[in-house]
């Protein structure tokens, strides 16, 4: 694998990392009010027309932006697993992609939605609490409210990792314990395990990125040597 490539994934695990930093950081100290409000649709509709452009800011981030640099990574973990694929690695890169089209998709229906929902509250509120919370309901169930999908692309990459003795034991490890944490938060009794899934995999990401980095370097100096 070439440094280059290498180096644009441990960049692109990074700026993921970055991306749940900068939700868990909005979500906490803006948007909570508005997490609390789902199950009062009039009021969520009316903390929506006050902060508009804050939440379709925060789903741009949150889910198409990290759409996009999960892309990166998943193809660059698929190209390192490349000289010796099994089924297990093949799932992983599929479920990967999986989870990038649901978390790009859940970005545009939230923000476009939202979008339809302020119009609709200046000509007939009376509708708007109705759309809103139809707008909320598909979102979350394309991934904003489950990390099914998620999970098992951790899991099942951090299974492989540990296999193939790629990077380190405990990327692994950390991998599975966050992936085991998305695919439970699907139990309702065990939905609160969603946030702990996010916390690791901020950790997951960026140690992810480094260890590219340090192969990256590693390979170039070795090319460089080879001159």
């Amino acid at each position: 694998m070439s440094p280059k490539l290498l180096h644009n994934g441990a960049l692109a695990s990074l700026g993921c990392a970055a991306t749940f930093v900068f939700g868990f950081v909005l979500l906490l100290t803006q948007l909570l009010p508005y997490i609390n409000l789902q199950h009062n649709p009039e009021e969520a509709v009316t903390f929506v027309l006050d902060n508009h452009a804050m939440l379709s800011v925060w789903n741009f981030v949150i889910y198409v932006l990290f759409g996009v640099l999960l892309a990166i990574v998943v193809i660059v973990l698929h190209w390192q697993f490349s000289a010796n694929q099994s089924l297990l690695t093949q799932l992983g890169a599929l479920m990967g992609l999986v989870w990038v089209v649901l978390v790009i998709a859940s970005g545009m229906l939230a923000n476009v939605g939202l979008m339809k929902v302020v119009e609709l509250a200046e000509v007939r509120p009376d509708l708007a609490p109705s759309l809103w919370l139809s707008v909320v309901t598909v979102t979350q169930g394309l991934g904003g409210s489950n990390e099914i999908v998620g999970g098992l692309w951790v899991l099942l990459v951090s299974v492989a990792a540990w296999q193939r003795q790629l990077y380190s034991k405990a990327l692994s490890i950390i991998g599975m314990v966050a992936g085991g944490a998305g695919i439970v938060s699907a139990v309702p009794v065990l939905s609160d395990l969603g946030a702990l899934f996010g916390l690791l995999l901020i950790v997951w990401f960026i140690y992810l990125s480094r260890l590219m980095m340090v192969e990256s370097a590693n390979l170039a100096d070795g090319e460089n040597g080879g001159a």
